[in-house]
């Protein structure tokens, strides 16, 4: 009767040790899966913060080079008109302002209109922006079309003369001061 009490307790302990093991086993599997799930919620929302960020450094950019456009381009004011055409605070060629007008807001936008010269200069800089353009080359892309100034000096079709290094390093110090 010894031997089968005894058989008895070793059983009920293997069986009690096998249980054991498993709800260990189940309760591990929980807390990595778990874990698991939280170390993927702590990505996204790390990811989402360095998205915003990101979006903050660009609008900071935009922001400056903005300023920093009008006040090379017009002395910000607003009702300017060059001699080429070009009209506002950013200088708009009227070409040109229907252009970006229509790809940013599907519309041809008034361009007398104080807040639609903002408006359509910050989508067209934070497009380039986006892009990876420094201020530098969206500077030059505002000034002559293309990212690279080097040489490009001349007279336009209006008899205007331009000279795009130059207008870089005007842009570029303006840009440096007010935000050294």
């Amino acid at each position: 009767m010894g031997n089968l009490f005894l058989l008895h307790c070793i059983t009920n302990i293997i069986i009690n040790m096998r249980a054991m093991m498993i709800l260990t086993f189940l309760l591990i599997s929980i807390t990595i899966s778990e874990t698991s799930e939280y170390d993927q919620d702590r990505d996204r929302r790390m990811q989402r913060i360095e998205q915003i960020k990101q979006e903050n450094l660009i609008n900071k950019k935009v922001t400056k080079i903005l300023y920093t456009l009008r006040q090379v381009e017009s002395h910000n004011r607003y009702y300017v008109e060059g001699l080429s055409g070009e009209y506002g605070a950013y200088q708009f060629m009227p070409l040109t302002w229907r252009h970006y007008s229509i790809k940013y807001f599907d519309e041809v936008l008034d361009i007398t209109c104080k807040n639609n010269q903002d408006k359509v200069a910050h989508a067209k800089v934070k497009d380039l922006a986006e892009q990876g353009y420094s201020h530098k080359e969206i500077a030059s892309i505002w000034n002559s079309g293309s990212p690279e100034w080097s040489g490009k000096i001349g007279t336009n079709s209006s008899g205007v003369e331009y000279n795009v290094p130059n207008y870089i390093k005007k842009f570029d110090k303006q840009f440096e001061n007010r935000y050294a």
